[in-house]
């Protein structure tokens, strides 16, 4: 997986130094919106309940384009995680329901393909796809039961890059100063974020994705 992010960084490079010779179109973007964050286990739990963490992402980016292809490069804080309920008997006792919030907070490099849908008017749809990867801010847990409220530091158990694969769509609406964008994305966790040497599952994180932004023509 290192040979993955050190791919990634060099590729993401290339592209951009190849497109700075072109006569492109460059745009810069700021945008936010929410992440719809849960996680996969492997092995598959019994009793658990997985729910969405839904936390906030904002951030910049470039576009270089040409005719109806772009390369789109971003840099954002992401909030991610997840949330899981179940019950926990301890002995003869009544069931103990315990609900668990991973809270995953990255820097997010995501660098995407876009191909925009050639249609007359100001409003033009497009698709996209690519990779991120994520280097680690902070990682939290918070514990609730109906007595108590506890909150646990887990930077240290948590690795700190993480690898995904994204695929989205969205639409531009041309403004003629400026450009309004909405998007949605996919992204496909493909590590394991644990660190921790008696973790019981794998956990790879999915996000959906839900932003709005405003593109500077240059």
């Amino acid at each position: 997986m290192k040979d993955v992010k050190i791919k990634f960084i060099l590729a993401s490079i290339f592209v951009f130094v190849f497109l700075l010779d072109l006569n492109a179109q460059i745009k810069i973007r700021v945008k936010g919106g929410l992440n719809f964050g849960t996680a996969t286990l492997n092995p598959e739990p019994v009793g658990l309940d997985i729910e969405h963490r839904i936390a906030t992402v904002v951030g910049i980016g470039i576009e270089y384009s040409l005719e109806n292809i772009a390369v789109q490069f971003e840099i954002l804080y992401s909030m991610k995680g997840t949330i899981i309920e179940y019950e926990r008997i301890l002995g003869s006792y009544s069931p103990i329901k315990e609900k668990i919030t991973s809270k995953v907070d990255y820097l997010e490099i995501p660098l995407s393909l876009k191909y925009y849908i050639p249609i007359e008017g100001s409003i033009i749809p497009f698709i996209f796809t690519g990779a991120s990867i994520s280097f680690l801010i902070s990682s939290k847990e918070i514990t609730e039961t109906e007595e108590s409220t506890k909150e646990t530091d887990m930077k240290d158990y948590t690795n700190n890059t993480d690898f995904g694969i994204i695929v989205g769509a969205g639409t531009n609406i041309n403004l003629g100063s400026g450009i309004i964008v909405i998007d949605a994305r996919y992204n496909f966790g493909v590590t394991d974020i644990n660190n921790w040497s008696l973790r019981i599952f794998e956990t790879k994180l999915q996000t959906i994705q839900l932003c709005i932004g405003y593109y500077f023509n240059l």
